[in-house]
């Protein structure tokens, strides 16, 4: 899997499905990856590949109508050892995730399926359990009623803010997302993943390289179940965080360390991740640039695709009038620019290759215009906060020039304001992948592979 940032956005619960079975050739290529999954606990789980519509079935592999016209579900088994159920949540969702990059949908089901005839299609043995299940299919067009209602009694589309979840060195303190530094990513994915009842129990804690992991159970919730069904949402936190770190190639490993932070009521540590390298040597100094580029939708997804990008948010440069709106500046000549801001870490990138990055990305000769977007608000610029940056930022620019024989139009300019754009604006791509973008896909998969 590549790409985990788009593939955990692009996941969602699909509880309707078209009539169209799963090939053999795609059958056995995800029987083929269930041999390929392991967990950081070492535990065994076992995966069965079922066909609603095989011999002995007779139709009773029911869900109680919450899911339709699905022909195949996977069934989970396992012993109930330590840690078998945080093993179960990394290692499905690890599998769910790289269903959803192959087009096919998939939905996390504890409780609402018939176990009795589930368990006898995995083979249960004695002292196994089937906590979890999935249908999987290709998602139809149009939803049922029922899935919409589930999915709004389930609070689908609903998380959890991040100073919620995320703390630094006790529960007093949240962490912000500057101080996450190269880890904001990953914790972000963790944010964005999925949990029973969409109750989100997981809460993070940072500890210079290590991360505790800690869940809060939420009192009764599990009453239903012969186990703590939460304890499954750990594991699928922890295998959006080691995805996303694996990706960004950061190294550490899982363990269970003797804890003596005190928690909340109802909150317990269950495990943490520590990094390989300290925090003082992966984090370098963390500084800022405002680059412009065309329209910021497509800037700021291409720069914070690149290696030692630490965070990077789309707003408002340069302009004559303070808090401007998206619309003033499209249509009240306000004279700012659409800029990205970025904070990198210079250990890792110096601003010189920033440059020459973004370069590749813009045509450094035209006048306020970059793709089909034209007016002043698309001009390009560098805008510095460090007065030391201008002699880079000079000398860059001096070095393009020579690749044209036109004058280079990126204003060079100290930061005179700035104002954060709309949230809508924020991530944009992120958020609608199909959306509008000058930059064309070549440039994001380059960047990516840089990494």
């Amino acid at each position: 899997m590549n790409d985990i940032v788009k593939i955990v956005i692009q996941r969602k619960s699909i509880r309707t499905y078209t009539d169209e079975p799963l090939s053999n050739e795609v059958r056995s290529q995800i029987e083929e990856y269930f041999t390929k999954l392991d967990n950081p606990w070492g535990v065994k789980i076992n995966y069965t590949l079922i066909d609603t519509k095989g011999e002995n079935t007779n139709g009773k592999l029911g869900t109680y109508g919450v899911i339709r016209n699905a022909s195949s579900f996977i069934a989970a088994t396992l012993f109930d050892e330590e840690f078998a159920l945080e093993a179960l949540g990394f290692e499905l969702e690890v599998l769910i995730l790289y269903l959803t990059s192959l087009g096919i949908g998939t939905c996390w089901l504890g409780g609402t399926f018939n176990r009795g005839e589930f368990a006898k299609e995995a083979k249960l043995t004695e002292g196994q359990i089937i906590p979890i299940i999935t249908p999987i299919g290709y998602p139809a067009k149009k939803t049922s009623l029922t899935d919409k209602l589930m999915r709004k009694m389930s609070k689908g589309d609903s998380r959890k803010e991040w100073n919620e979840l995320f703390f630094l060195q006790d529960f007093s303190n949240i962490l912000t997302k500057k101080e996450a530094g190269i880890y904001r990513e990953a914790l972000e994915m963790v944010r964005l993943a999925p949990s029973a009842s969409n109750k989100q129990p997981w809460r993070i804690i940072k500890e210079t390289n290590i991360y505790h992991f800690f869940e809060y159970s939420t009192p009764g919730y599990s009453k239903a179940f012969n186990y703590d069904i939460q304890r499954i949402d750990m594991g699928i936190a922890a295998a959006h965080f080691q995805l996303t770190i694996k990706e960004k190639k950061i190294k550490g490993e899982f363990a269970v360390l003797e804890q003596q932070i005190s928690a909340p009521e109802n909150t317990y540590y269950r495990f943490s991740w520590i990094g390989e390298r300290s925090e003082e040597l992966v984090m370098g100094e963390l500084k800022e640039i405002y680059l412009a580029g065309g329209c910021f939708w497509g800037t700021q997804k291409y720069l914070s695709l690149i290696n030692g990008v630490i965070s990077s948010e789309v707003g408002y440069a340069n302009g004559n009038t303070s808090n401007p709106s998206y619309q003033d500046v499209c249509y009240r000549n306000t004279g700012h620019t659409e800029t990205v801001k970025l904070v990198y870490d210079s250990n890792i990138i110096p601003l010189a290759s920033v440059l020459k990055l973004f370069y590749d990305v813009i045509n450094p000769v035209s006048v306020n215009k970059q793709g089909n977007d034209v007016g002043s608000q698309y001009r390009s610029g560098i805008y510095y906060v460090d007065e030391k940056d201008k002699d880079v930022i000079l000398e860059s620019i001096a070095e393009l020039q020579e690749q044209y024989t036109e004058k280079i139009a990126i204003e060079v300019l100290a930061l005179e304001n700035y104002t954060k754009a709309e949230e809508a604006h924020q991530d944009y791509l992120n958020k609608n992948p199909g959306g509008y973008c000058h930059i064309g896909p070549d440039s994001f998969e380059k960047v990516r592979k840089m990494n």
